[in-house]
């Protein structure tokens, strides 16, 4: 069940990829709900670290060196694919479809694909995010939320 406050579980089918003359669809949310996008954003966080100066020293009345964000973009990128990932027609040689459920299965089943056959699907997931956002924006035409002040 859904309502206007909460993210309903829809979801597109992506087909025509294909990889070495095999083509195959994967099926992906939609759009994420708040829960999913923080996991996505903080699976990449790695850590903080202080910002090397110039070897002068901050003067008196300047700000400090902000310090650095480590993140690790390609588990952050894992871990998006992992959340968008609903089904897909991937299955082994006996005919049977790669397992995405429970999540550990799912995480097997991604990690073990081939390095291009992983490429394909972050790819298609990623245009199908930017898809969503310009489907998102509000037309140039459309009126703007008004102000509402406290």
């Amino acid at each position: 069940m859904s309502s206007i406050w909460q993210v309903a579980t829809e979801t597109d089918r992506i087909d025509g990829l294909d990889y070495r003359g095999q083509a195959f669809w994967v099926e992906v949310k939609r759009d994420l709900n708040k829960g999913e996008q923080q996991r996505v954003a903080t699976s990449g966080f790695k850590g903080m670290v202080p910002s090397v100066g110039d070897g002068r020293g901050a003067r008196r009345g300047e700000p400090a060196a902000e310090p650095s964000i480590l993140v690790d973009w390609a588990a952050q990128t894992f871990a998006r694919v992992l959340e968008y990932l609903v089904d897909w027609s991937l299955a082994d040689d006996k005919g049977n479809k790669l397992p995405l459920e429970p999540a550990a299965r799912k995480r097997e089943s991604v990690e073990t694909l081939h390095p291009e056959v992983y490429d394909l699907i972050e790819k298609a997931i990623t245009a199908h995010v930017e898809r969503r956002e310009i489907e998102k924006k509000v037309p140039s035409g459309e009126p703007r939320p008004r102000a509402i002040s406290a």
